[in-house]
Formats: structure tokens, C-alpha cells, sequence
């Protein structure tokens, strides 16, 4: 419960860590840890972008920051049930897609109640005899201007499925209003590791092929507008062609092999 690499995970689903909160998007809070935190500093981050579990939902309440959430606990399900992503404009093609993610009474698996205008509602539990038992994925604007994103049913297990991954990028991209630096766009598992300069103008990306076999051909959106940007190796960089589409820099990466890096550096 107290596992701050819980979320670690999502980084193979392409999703960029840091653990610099001056250069973060956002807050990932995970299990009882939130517990750890004042609620000045939970206050902080809840201005910002925050993407939380059933647990730390809990620990808001008792804090009395819940409300700040847009949702509460609803009602427990110890097993039995499974998720099914609704028809929200961030599922994308991938509304009804679902998971069975074996949930047992340590996950902590509950409905979701709003408590607020404005909630968004991105998936519901499914008892396995068919009846949808409320909502367990939502999104919410809060009076601070925060995001604060809640999911209930295991999100930092079990999410290696073309529906989960779109579906964590696209909420995690609103939650930094559009910020996420860099965005793969094939179902890889690529831990991407990024830095870049206030202007945009400089970055460097290194993507680690965590799966046990080679990528396949990587297109690669960096939220950046470097001049140039080069594929570093022990030979020497060798200059990438690029294409510019709006606010991105759009790169076509050959395939990186298993347990291997790919290192970019722009300017």
C-alpha cells in the first residue's frame, strides 16, 4: 500500500517519468502514500494534473480534499467483476473494449460516485453476469483548476492491451493540457526518457526497449522544435529526417532491439 513504484509500469506503455516535480506535468499517486504528503502539498498538486488510485481517493477523503477529486467511494467489489471503457471522446475507437484484470479483495476495487458537475465517466465495472455496476474510471476539472483523474480498477496492473494504452496516453496527455513530451504512437513497450529545454528548442530522448523480442519500426512525437535531431551512438549521431506537424516534430524510427536503447538528441 505504501509502494511509491506502483506506477512504474506505465512507462513501458510509453508514458514519460520523472521524479523532478519542477519539470512534471503531473502527479502520479498511488496506493497510501498520499498519506506521507500534507494537505498543503496534496493541495498543490491537485492544482495541477493528478492521476490517482481507489486508495489514494480514500486518503483525500479522510483529509477532507476529496471533494477536489469530483468523486467518492461508492461500493466495494472484492471480485467478480470486470472493466468496460465507455464511449468518451478519450477512448477514442476503443469504446466497449474491456479487461479482466483478476481483481481480489487487496486491489481495493470500488464504484465511483460523482459529487460534482462535470465529471467525466471513461469506464464502468461489469459483474460477470453482464450488469454494469457504475463507473470506475472518471475525470474532473476542479474550483483549483487542477485535473485529478481517478481510476478504481487496477491501474498499474494488467494494462498491456491496445485499448488500456490509448486510453492511459490520452488521459495523461489531458491532464498536462496537452504537454506530454513525447508520444509513441505503436503498441510497443518503450520506456521513454526525456529531457528538454523551456524553449523546446533542445531535447534528448532515450527509449529502452523493455519486451523480450525488437520493436519493429517506431514513429516518435516530440512535443519539440529542435532544428535538428540526431540517432547517438557509439559511431558518431547520424542526422534523422523529420517532418513538422503544428506544435510536434514527427520521427521515424528503425526498430530498436530487445533490451536496447534508442538515444535522440535535438537542438
Amino acid at each position: 500500500m505504501y509502494d511509491i513504484q506502483q506506477p512504474n509500469p506505465l512507462a513501458e506503455l510509453g508514458l514519460p517519468l520523472t521524479s523532478d516535480p519542477r519539470s512534471a506535468c503531473g502527479t502520479l499517486l498511488a496506493g497510501k502514500v498520499a498519506e506521507a504528503f500534507t494537505s498543503d502539498e496534496l493541495r498543490d498538486m491537485l492544482r495541477k494534473g493528478v492521476l490517482m488510485d481507489a486508495f489514494t481517493l480514500q486518503a483525500l477523503w479522510s483529509q477532507g480534499l476529496g471533494e477536489l477529486a469530483g468523486v467518492k467511494p461508492g461500493q466495494p467489489f472484492p471480485s467478480g467483476v470486470t472493466e468496460r471503457l465507455t464511449n468518451h471522446s478519450l477512448n477514442g475507437r476503443y469504446a466497449g473494449d474491456g479487461r479482466d484484470a483478476l481483481v481480489g479483495p487487496e486491489d481495493g476495487v470500488f464504484s465511483l460516485v460523482p459529487v460534482a458537475e462535470g465529471v467525466g465517466d471513461l469506464a464502468h465495472l461489469v459483474r460477470y453476469d453482464g450488469a454494469d455496476m457504475g463507473s470506475c474510471f472518471t475525470t474532473y476539472t476542479n474550483p483549483l483548476g487542477g485535473r485529478v483523474a481517478v481510476a478504481s480498477y487496477a491501474p498499474w496492473q494488467r494494462m498491456g492491451r491496445g485499448a488500456m494504452r490509448h486510453q492511459l496516453l490520452a488521459v495523461a496527455d489531458w491532464l498536462a493540457g496537452g504537454r506530454m513530451p513525447v508520444v509513441i504512437e505503436q503498441m510497443v513497450r518503450i520506456a521513454p526518457l526525456v529531457r528538454c529545454s523551456s524553449d523546446g528548442q533542445r531535447i534528448a530522448v532515450v527509449l529502452l526497449n523493455t519486451a523480450l523480442e525488437p520493436s519493429g519500426p517506431v514513429t516518435l512525437r516530440l512535443r519539440a522544435q529542435p532544428q535538428q535531431v540526431s540517432l547517438a551512438s557509439a559511431e558518431g549521431a547520424k542526422p534523422l529526417r523529420a517532418r513538422h506537424e503544428r506544435n510536434e516534430t514527427v520521427l521515424d524510427l528503425p526498430s530498436i532491439p530487445a533490451w536496447q536503447t534508442a538515444v535522440l538528441l535535438g537542438r
